[in-house]
């Protein structure tokens, strides 16, 4: 059997949808799996034996590929309904995925209609169910992401902080971000090198960032543009850090899949919040999400200053998360 997978969107939905290969090669050994993913994230699926081939959703022959390949099956998880057309076209059997918008219900003829708002359950097993046209019930016990690196690497004592993110969901105040890394620099320093990732889209926090700290603070921080040697290398950066600390965004999910400490902060709303997109991997030792205490009567998008709870996410405090980090790091 011959499968193609469409996951051609961020960081963080890719890795949750990486179990979908390994379910695959489980239930059919001799089928090949190959995924159709954004030039980005293509390194996330170096070394895994659960993927044959990853082709990039912007060559020019993806659609001469896809002819000559001959897939029996292919399935649409997120991103350009491009591979949709060329499956359509192609004539594959069996074209599966998740139905939401025009045009998977005009090119799959086994989608899946999924009521993702509702926040049921988490990203992983969204992606998981839609398996069950190809004869794959879920099961809560299926493997989670796994990323394999290129050999196994030694924890060195950095923390990484990650303060930006792309999309619309929300994010911590970068004050806060400010506030809190300066109370790590007072107590871990020189025992821990504290180092602020970024790439380009992230320098407007950055910028905002640097104007919190004090001259002091700055001389005490390492910068890291993420994007100068791609993302292999940040991703092997993240596993030997000692902590990561960062918002709802795939960095996060990064660190959580390559087993780095993670403390994080989540959006209430519900369409944003972990119970659906927070890190898969939960252990509390290993692992803490803050989430503001308020009610949220959004669904989807903040209802800015007509919400009684209007930057909510200003309500977790910096000592809260001083205090995550302490015991995250084993103080």
């Amino acid at each position: 059997m011959r499968i193609l997978i469409n996951r051609s969107d961020a960081i963080g939905d890719t890795i949750l949808t990486l179990p979908m290969a390994e379910v695959l090669k489980n239930k059919y050994e001799k089928s090949s799996v190959v995924f159709v993913t954004q030039k980005l994230t293509k390194p996330l699926f170096n070394n895994n034996p659960h993927v044959d081939e990853i082709w990039d959703i912007d060559d020019p022959s993806l659609g001469k590929k896809i002819k000559s390949f001959g897939f029996d099956v292919y399935i649409y998880v997120g991103g350009s309904h491009k591979p949709s057309y060329y499956a359509f076209i192609n004539r594959i059997k069996l074209r599966a995925g998740l139905k939401s918008k025009w045009p998977s219900y005009l090119f799959l003829n086994r989608g899946l209609r999924q009521k993702r708002s509702q926040v049921k359950y988490h990203e992983r097993d969204y992606n998981l169910m839609l398996l069950e046209e190809l004869g794959i019930s879920f099961e809560e016990s299926s493997p989670g992401p796994k990323i394999y690196l290129d050999s196994e690497i030694n924890k060195e004592n950095t923390i990484i902080v990650h303060p930006g993110m792309t999309g619309h969901t929300l994010n911590w105040p970068i004050r806060s971000y400010s506030e809190l890394l300066r109370k790590i620099i007072l107590k871990y320093k020189p025992k821990y090198k504290v180092l602020v990732s970024y790439t380009q889209s992230d320098l407007k926090y950055i910028e905002e960032l640097k104007h919190y700290l004090s001259k002091e603070d700055l001389k005490e921080i390492y910068f890291y543009d993420g994007g100068q040697k791609g993302l292999w290398d940040f991703i092997h950066k993240v596993k030997m850090a000692s902590l990561f600390i960062g918002p709802s965004t795939g960095t996060t999910h990064i660190a959580n899949t390559v087993g780095t400490k993670v403390l994080t902060f989540y959006s209430p709303i519900k369409t944003q919040s972990e119970k659906r997109w927070g890190p898969f991997y939960r252990a509390k030792n290993m692992t803490q999400l803050l989430v503001p205490d308020v009610y949220c009567e959004a669904s989807s998008e903040c209802l800015q200053k007509s919400c009684p709870s209007y930057e909510c996410m200003g309500k977790v405090s910096v000592d809260l998360a001083f205090e995550k980090v302490c015991q995250l790091l084993g103080n």
